[in-house]
C-alpha cells in the first residue's frame, strides 16, 4: 500500500472514530445503544451518497468512504452490545432497527447522491 493512501485513510480513520465515540455518549443501559446505531446509520446514509460522487480508489474516497465511515461505523460494537442486551426482546429490536435502517440509509443515500448530480 502507498504511504499516501494509507494516510489518508488513517486520517479518516481518526476522525470516524472520535465521531464515534462522541456519539457512545448517547448510549444508556436502560435503552438501545443509540450512539452506536447513530454512528452506524449516518454511516450508511454517507457513504451511500458517497458511491454516487467519488470514484473508488481516489485519495477522496479512501478518505472519506474507507477512513471516516469505517471509522465511524461498528460492526464488532454493534454485536457486543447486541449479546450483552437486557433481554432478547430488546437485542431483537436494536438488530432490525440497525439491519433495516442500516439497509433505508443506504439506499437514501444513494438516492441523494443521484438526485443531487452524480
Amino acid at each position: 500500500m502507498l504511504l499516501k493512501q494509507a494516510s489518508v485513510v488513517a486520517l479518516g480513520g481518526a476522525l470516524g472514530a472520535l465521531a464515534r465515540w462522541r456519539l457512545s455518549s448517547f448510549n444508556t443501559p436502560e435503552m438501545l445503544p443509540l450512539g452506536t446505531l447513530t454512528a452506524n446509520l449516518i454511516g450508511c446514509l454517507a457513504l451511500g451518497v458517497l458511491m454516487s460522487f467519488l470514484r473508488p480508489g481516489s485519495l477522496l474516497f479512501l478518505f472519506a468512504a474507507a477512513g471516516v465511515c469505517g471509522g465511524l461505523t461498528t460492526y464488532s460494537t454493534f454485536i457486543l452490545e447486541l449479546v450483552s442486551a437486557k433481554s432478547l426482546a430488546a437485542s431483537s429490536v436494536y438488530a432490525v432497527t440497525s439491519l433495516l435502517g442500516g439497509l433505508l440509509c443506504m439506499v437514501a443515500g444513494l438516492r441523494l447522491g443521484r438526485l443531487f448530480g452524480a
